[in-house]
């Protein structure tokens, strides 16, 4: 595709806050379940088929795009819920905001990534909370949310000095920075980090192209493609014991420096509305991107073997 049809796609996009696509989600929940222990994994079973969207039901490994379903849906009981539990906006330079030390006000609308992974798991240790209806969303929620927290432009943002009320205080992790040479409904920077795994660099088109997400619904634990992404996943990386300590706070600060050099890697200046990226930047990207799923994936199996043990 040549880039003035590229600017087409551009300009017909929108902002759009999304997370790791809906395979990375998968690929997550694929390798903690085949790491859970037999009380944990009847529990997320057991959620797995009390959440729905519109009417449809999960398995236990679809069940982590849910938090994503029902982001845009209508007609859900959990239409646009939960929207700012996604990420938390920590800043790439160190004067910027710090939300882990001043976390927002968490709400149905509003909050951040770290607080809302704590509230889950009060509600997933027998706690009631008002904005977490039940156990089940709990477990949905958390199932997701460890994938997010992993994601680097989950975690960083570039903040814009001065900017007048009304107007984006930040680059949205990266939603608001275009990728001129990308393939893909939303081309932008964000995005680009949201389907590393599953694009690639085409160098007769010098751009970066991402294909039609897999269908949800139509992946369990047996799916070829999802097997085949987690094999190749497990097969280029090693992590330690040591690695999988500590909290959501601590995993989101890593996280942190990850988006940090993600943006600093681009060689470019980042703060203009579009960029371009080679194919040795989506390379090093994806390569960040396989170890952070099965950081992601290790680490929500800690999580939930500790809670459901």
């Amino acid at each position: 595709m040549c880039r003035c049809v590229l600017a087409l796609f551009l300009a017909a996009s929108v902002v759009s806050a999304q997370a790791w696509n809906g395979l990375e989600h998968m690929m997550v929940a694929k390798i903690a379940y085949d790491r859970l222990n037999p009380h944990a994994r009847q529990k997320v079973d057991w959620a797995a088929g009390q959440v729905t969207l519109l009417g449809k039901h999960y398995n236990s490994i679809n069940m982590a795009t849910w938090a994503d379903g029902i982001k845009h849906i209508k007609g859900d009981p959990f239409s646009a819920h939960y929207n700012n539990w996604h990420f938390i906006d920590l800043g790439l330079e160190p004067g910027d905001p710090n939300p882990l030390k001043n976390p927002p006000a968490l709400t149905v609308k509003n909050g951040d990534i770290v607080t809302a992974l704590q509230h889950c798991e009060a509600v997933m240790t027998g706690k009631s909370d008002p904005l977490i209806p039940d156990e089940a969303v709990a477990i949905a929620l958390m199932v997701h949310l460890m994938g997010d927290l992993h994601q680097p432009l989950h975690c960083a943002t570039d903040y814009y000095p001065n900017q007048p009320p009304g107007k984006f205080k930040t680059d949205i992790g990266g939603n608001n920075v275009a990728v001129t040479n990308m393939v893909d409904p939303y081309p932008n920077f964000h995005a680009l980090w949201d389907g590393i795994l599953e694009g690639s660099y085409d160098r007769k088109l010098d751009a970066f192209v991402v294909p039609d997400e897999a269908e949800p619904f139509k992946v369990d634990a047996t799916t070829p493609l999802l097997l085949s992404k987690v094999d190749e996943v497990l097969k280029a990386n090693r992590i330690g014991p040591d690695e999988l300590g500590g909290d959501y706070a601590a995993w989101a600060a890593e996280t942190h420096a990850l988006g940090v050099t993600a943006y600093k890697s681009l060689g470019q200046d980042y703060t203009k509305p579009s960029i371009t990226v080679s194919a040795s930047y989506v390379d090093y990207a994806h390569g960040v991107g396989q170890r952070q799923v099965l950081l992601a994936g290790l680490r929500l199996a800690a999580v939930l073997n500790r809670i459901y043990p």
